[in-house]
């Protein structure tokens, strides 16, 4: 499998997470929202994950909806 232009098959372990984490999505049919955070903090989170913490504020009202 091509993404990006790369096949899948011969990246390394840390290079598929990085590709998961910045071009491929999940939409779940529960939430699964930590009820302790608020939903802008739920939001936050993954892109905290991805190295994203200097414009993670803005970023996160970008990516809510409505």
């Amino acid at each position: 499998m091509l993404i990006d232009g790369r096949a899948t098959a011969a990246l390394s372990d840390s290079e598929l997470t990085a590709l998961r984490r910045k071009r491929v999505g999940f939409v779940f049919q529960s939430f699964q929202l930590l009820p302790t955070l608020t939903v802008l903090e739920n939001i936050e989170l993954p892109l905290l994950a991805g190295g994203r913490r200097p414009v993670r504020r803005g970023r996160a009202r970008e990516a809510r909806v409505g």
